[in-house]
């Protein structure tokens, strides 16, 4: 993080680099490569938390139910087969044929 010191203008009046003050020292940036941060008063962001109810309502479909589910015994079970995964590049991932008698 770092605070900016000083704008430089170029030939055309435009603003096109900052000079920023860091922990180590000052460097000359462009602006299109400096981030603002939001300005934000802990002491404000306490008093916004502590008026907050902290308990989260949870609606009555969502609550589990103590007793454990229940399956028909003349309906069969389905396993479910895993799902192809995919690479970030679209390829599909295969697990080698060693590997089969571990998973």
């Amino acid at each position: 993080m770092a605070r900016v010191i000083d704008l430089v203008k170029g030939r055309d009046g435009i603003v096109r680099v900052a000079k920023v003050k860091t922990a180590t020292g000052e460097l000359m940036r462009p602006v299109q490569r400096l981030l603002v941060l939001e300005e934000s008063d802990p002491i404000d962001d306490k008093e916004q938390i502590a008026d907050q109810d902290l308990t989260p309502i949870i609606p009555s479909s969502d609550v589990i139910s103590d007793s454990p589910p229940t399956v028909a015994d003349n309906q069969p079970i389905i396993l479910e087969e895993k799902q192809q995964q995919f690479t970030r590049s679209g390829r599909s991932i295969k697990t080698p044929i060693r590997f089969k008698n571990y998973v």
